[in-house]
């Protein structure tokens, strides 16, 4: 689910994105910001007093994102439904077809469900196994030839008998469970970027290229956005609100500018949720044959 800590954590990379930071910068690391040409930090959360004073010594600049307390909102307008998740997920297992065997390859595990449509011999029957998490290639092949009357399986290799006065067709499929997210409340919280620089100079230019950054954003067709992606697949918006620039150091080489934001983002329900492999076919669960036409989707 989304909350507080995925918007954040999603600023910090998005900045580090604004920064031109080194590919797959970790938050809290030290790198060149290449936007500025000068060494920082990005990060969540509140600088720590010794770290931020030897660094500041050092000539490194932090940025954090803090979340000021007691300026949070719950907003109205939701709509309880569920949406694809951001990353579709690939099967591990395989299924090839040769006139009616069927091979198993690749690596079993949970989250899986093999399908198996057989048409001929007495019209069409459809087979499912959702594997377990110790399912192997073998013992999917296994399952099956408990499942089909006639059938055997010989290691990864499922064998499924033939009548030549009814040719045979044999179709496998293998589906994965897919994320998706249904949001269940929406809220707007108040966040503030702190720059805090060892110089005047490096507290202007990276004021100026996070504050640039965040109001020039473009998505992926190049169009100007106040949105940016959260892990589960939604999007949060973000808006500016105000800032503030500290003239008078607080401390020693200490040279402080805040920007302030509105974050408008949902909190969201995650789920792994089945795929069908085939619409509108007859399948044989335990001995009963179920009718599932109906559920064909239009």
């Amino acid at each position: 689910m989304a909350d507080i800590s995925d918007v954040e954590n999603a600023l910090v990379a998005l900045l580090a994105g604004i920064l031109q930071m080194p590919s797959g910068y970790a938050s809290g690391a030290t790198g060149t910001a290449a936007t500025v040409g000068a060494q920082c930090k990005i990060y969540r959360g509140w600088p720590e007093r010794s770290v931020l004073d030897a660094d500041l010594a050092a000539g490194t600049t932090h940025v954090s994102i803090f979340p000021p307390p007691g300026m949070t909102r719950r907003l109205p307008g939701y709509l309880l439904e569920w949406r694809p998740g951001p990353t579709p997920v690939t099967p591990t297992l395989t299924a090839s077809v040769t006139g009616t065997v069927v091979s198993f390859g690749g690596i079993g595990g949970a989250g899986q469900v093999v399908g198996i449509r057989i048409t001929g011999q007495a019209g069409d029957r459809t087979y499912a196994y959702r594997l377990l998490s110790t399912d192997t290639p073998a013992s999917a092949a296994a399952a099956f030839a408990g499942l089909i009357t006639g059938a055997s399986a010989a290691s990864n290799v499922l064998t499924i008998p033939s009548f030549p006065e009814r040719p045979t067709t044999v179709r496998a499929v293998v589906a994965a469970d897919q994320p998706a997210w249904m949001e269940t409340r929406r809220q707007e919280q108040a966040l503030w970027i702190c720059i805090w620089a060892p110089t005047p100079l490096l507290r202007d230019l990276f004021g100026g290229a996070v504050d640039g950054g965040i109001a020039n954003m473009q998505d992926q067709w190049g169009r100007q956005t106040t949105q940016f992606g959260l892990p589960d697949g939604s999007n949060a918006l973000i808006r500016y609100s105000n800032s503030r620039t500290d003239d008078a150091p607080q401390q020693a080489n200490l040279w402080r500018r805040d920007l302030r934001y509105l974050l408008n983002f949902p909190t969201t329900l995650l789920q792994m949720q089945p795929t069908v492999v085939f619409a509108g076919a007859t399948v044989s669960v335990a001995g009963e044959t179920i009718d599932v036409r109906d559920l064909q989707p239009t």
